[in-house]
């Protein structure tokens, strides 16, 4: 379920997701939370690769098949620095994404993402913080 590009390669050790929660019910879709699971919670540290623990928003419609879905927070926890993003839920349709990336130093703010949740259950980028392309 791991929709994140950037963190795709074998260095990167990311564990399968499980169903966490419902946040939100619409007649349109249903808005879900999963948990990347800990199987590689010992590698923590580990010079030779980067745990990665995450949370994926998933809309579905109601008969449970998937309409869309986005990594909202994750740590990768690399051996002396770490890259991370957090979210913000406003009104249960708006999501705020903040990335960061912190090491030995200093902590260096990456970007704010603005999302909508469609009427069809889609996460749609309205903003972008510093602006650069859509």
């Amino acid at each position: 379920m791991w929709s994140n590009e950037e963190y795709k390669d074998s260095f990167f050790l990311v564990d399968s997701a499980y169903f966490s929660k419902t946040l939100y019910q619409t007649e349109y879709y249903t808005l879900q939370i999963y948990k990347s699971g800990s199987k590689y919670r010992d590698k923590i540290g580990d010079e030779m690769a980067a745990p990665v623990n995450y949370l994926m928003l998933v809309t579905v419609d109601d008969k449970e098949q998937v309409i869309d879905s986005m990594t909202c927070y994750y740590f990768v926890y690399f051996l002396y620095e770490s890259a991370e993003r957090y979210f913000q839920i406003k009104n249960n349709t708006t999501i705020n994404i903040y990335d960061f990336y912190i090491d030995e130093i200093k902590a260096q703010f990456k970007g704010k993402y603005t999302y909508k949740i469609s009427k069809e259950g889609k996460f749609v980028l309205t903003n972008i913080y510093p602006p650069h392309d859509l």
